[in-house]
């Protein structure tokens, strides 16, 4: 109702005022919400944003978020669940695609290493290790390395499969394109047991030697292990110096304790079988010990995969032999 003289539309008006104004002081009124879903964005296979990195770095939420007395203006990450595991899970799937793809880094693109780059960057700023190298350590922490892989804190001792590299003095043993290699070139992996740190290579019968008498079968293989050992401080808990340690030659399918025949020449070959009857493990003079034999840097840790870079800043992505699954 509309009076001659106004009073009640005044009073009506101030009520209107007062009613939104108390709207705007409790937190329901509506603001504009910036950046909401940049938590949740989508991952495809071709993406490797950090959803986490984005969440820290969006600008405080207005109200009606801001109800906690204590943080006025939290950000995204508070207000939304991120699952950090899976994010980490989702890098490493696509990092061992690419390493499976690109035949171990052997035969990556450009692109493909700089893909590869790009997501061990990711998992570095995640690595969940503070000290990857403390079994290295003068005076390592005490660890059962019979439970490793079931312990709660990874450790870089154990057995380890290479799955990716970039590093061209391990790439140059690429067999593949030499059709009269006197070796085809199997499986790398690193046995890390302190104070020693093996560098496994496999080297398996070639083919153009199949019919050749006692070359041995496709399951014949030589196990080459050159051993440095490594050494790391708790000032540098992500760095491992490493030293000239020995040399270790042997069959990879065991010893031979019944000596020769012609089947167990037929199948391991004569180099095989005589590497089984006689193992090579040299070990250099004590005074050698303290040759360099190189350093490298651990930028991911967990109990699946280890990531590291060396001193001419390769990469070496490396996974943990599951247990049952040992080739060496």
């Amino acid at each position: 109702m509309v009076s001659r003289n106004g009073v009640p539309v005044a009073v009506a008006a101030i009520g209107l005022f007062v009613s939104i104004h108390a709207l705007v002081c409790t937190g329901f009124a509506i603001h504009p919400v910036t950046r909401r879903s940049s938590s949740i964005r989508h991952m495809s296979a071709g993406n490797v944003e950090d959803p986490i990195e984005d969440a820290q770095a969006s600008p405080p939420l207005s109200p009606p978020f801001s109800i906690d007395p204590i943080d006025p203006a939290p950000t995204i990450d508070t207000i939304l669940t991120i699952d950090v595991d899976s994010i980490i899970a989702e890098w490493k799937e696509e990092l061992k695609a690419l390493a499976a793809e690109t035949n171990r880094g052997f035969d990556a693109t450009k692109s493909q290493q700089t893909r590869a780059k790009d997501l061990v960057s990711k998992l570095q700023s995640r690595n969940p290790t503070p000290e990857p190298a403390s079994s290295y350590y003068a005076t390592p922490p005490t660890t059962d390395y019979s439970t490793i892989g079931t312990s709660t804190t990874p450790t870089v001792a154990g057995k380890w499969t290479l799955i990716y590299t970039n590093a061209p003095d391990i790439t140059g043993l690429d067999t593949s394109k030499n059709p009269f290699s006197t070796a085809k070139l199997g499986r790398i992996g690193q046995e890390c047991s302190p104070p020693f740190i093996k560098n496994v290579i496999e080297w398996k019968r070639p083919d153009w030697a199949k019919n050749l008498p006692f070359a041995g079968s496709e399951d014949a293989r030589i196990l080459q292990k050159v051993v440095t050992k490594g050494l790391a401080t708790p000032e540098e808990p992500l760095l491992v110096d490493l030293s000239v340690a020995g040399l270790e030659l042997a069959s990879g399918n065991g010893s031979i304790d019944t000596g020769l025949n012609l089947d167990i020449l037929q199948e391991e070959g004569w180099p095989a079988s005589l590497l089984a009857l006689n193992p090579i493990d040299s070990k250099v003079n004590e005074s050698w010990n303290t040759i360099p034999f190189g350093q490298f840097k651990v930028l991911f840790l967990d109990e699946e995969l280890r990531i590291i870079e060396t001193s001419q800043k390769f990469l070496a992505v490396n996974q943990r032999i599951a247990e049952g699954e040992g080739w060496f």
